[in-house]
């Protein structure tokens, strides 16, 4: 499999590249569904205005982020160690924090310490699927008694659900700063001391992709955009 990888991924990268007949060149790129709803898509919509002759098929897989079984251009995702074939381009630096409502701190008070949290409400994920990509427990496990993880108040399996409910001042929860909602709703960062591990994110195509001026560009449109946050 080892020898067989990078010759699919040249295949890829030839197979995609090229336009449609009538001139406008897809380019289909793959994330996870909360990168891509709230940290790719307005980027990627401004992008597309000012050149109409790209258009993007975008991709949201929480499970396997992967250039051939996507048959995908670009693919944006942590950092591999190894990865023959495919090109890495750090593009942003995620940093996960806890955030609330002002109309859940009006109605419940601001927590100062990891200990505060116990008696805050907590939104969180808890579903069992398997989710490489992000450490969904994060908040959750700061806000238990050590050795046992607490039942969340308020919980769903998706990401728009998880966010309505923080909107609406029900809970704190665990964030990545860099999240759409987090800017456009004002949030307030609780307990700013406390953060989790950088994720490092990257660009990802194919070798055989670096010849393709549609690709080539968007990365570095993309690269300028989180510049700040690289």
């Amino acid at each position: 499999m080892k020898l067989v990888t990078p010759f699919l991924h040249n295949l890829h990268g030839f197979v995609r590249t090229g336009a449609h007949e009538d001139g406008v060149r897809t380019i289909r790129i793959v994330s996870t569904h909360t990168m891509m709803t709230y940290i790719l898509l307005e980027p990627l919509r401004q992008y597309q205005e000012q050149h109409p002759e790209v258009r993007f098929d975008l991709v949201g897989d929480d499970v396997n982020l992967d250039l051939v079984r996507h048959d995908a251009d670009i693919v944006v995702r942590m950092a591999m160690d190894h990865a023959p074939g495919i090109t890495q381009v750090p593009i942003y630096t995620l940093v996960k924090r806890l955030y609330a409502s002002q109309s859940y701190i009006d109605r419940y008070g601001e927590p100062k310490t990891v200990e505060d949290l116990r008696d805050h409400k907590i939104i969180s994920r808890t579903d069992k699927r398997n989710r490489p990509y992000s450490d969904i427990l994060w908040a959750l496990r700061l806000a238990s008694v050590p050795g046992h993880l607490r039942t969340p108040d308020y919980e769903a399996n998706t990401t728009e659900c998880l966010v309505r409910y923080l909107k609406n001042g029900h809970g704190i929860m665990g964030c990545y700063s860099l999240m759409s909602y987090v800017r456009e709703e004002n949030l307030i960062n609780v307990v700013p001391s406390l953060f989790s591990d950088q994720l490092h994110v990257n660009l990802c195509t194919a070798k055989s992709m670096e010849c393709d001026e549609s690709v080539t560009r968007l990365i570095w449109y993309l690269r300028e955009v989180f510049k700040p946050y690289s």
